[in-house]
């Protein structure tokens, strides 16, 4: 698959990872997430996926992800997305929006993309990210 078409796929893969989570669809969370995930929060906890999903249904904390400055690019049957999310949290007294930049590793093999990495890193003030 050529570059433009993994940046299409992937901006595809991460728009339904968020909606996903925003829902708090686990079946389509289970999907996009491999069972080896790692998840590094922008505040560096470090979560599985049994943890990120038992977090995400417990706290059910985003009303909005917002993707920008996305790009993608491909190592072997991997592809690494990169770019920018704007954060609202649904959470009682949650701070304002905030935006963290992220680095995301998705497996593309046997025809199910995965992801199986990813880390978000603050960014104050957003122009600057």
């Amino acid at each position: 698959m050529a570059g433009e078409a993994h940046l299409h796929l992937l901006r595809d893969l991460e728009e339904r990872r968020c909606r996903a989570t925003i829902a708090v669809d686990l079946p389509e969370l289970d999907q996009l997430l491999d069972d080896g995930l790692v998840w590094i929060h922008g505040s560096g906890r470090v979560e599985d996926k049994a943890m990120l999903l038992a977090m995400i249904e417990k706290e059910r904390p985003y009303s909005a992800l917002t993707i920008s400055q996305h790009s993608v690019r491909e190592i072997g049957s991997a592809c690494i997305s990169t770019g920018m999310v704007e954060i609202t949290l649904a959470l009682r007294n949650a701070p304002p929006t905030y935006f963290n930049l992220f680095t995301n590793i998705w497996l593309l093999a046997d025809g199910q993309p995965r992801l199986v990495h990813a880390q978000s890193t603050r960014c104050s003030p957003p122009e600057l990210c």
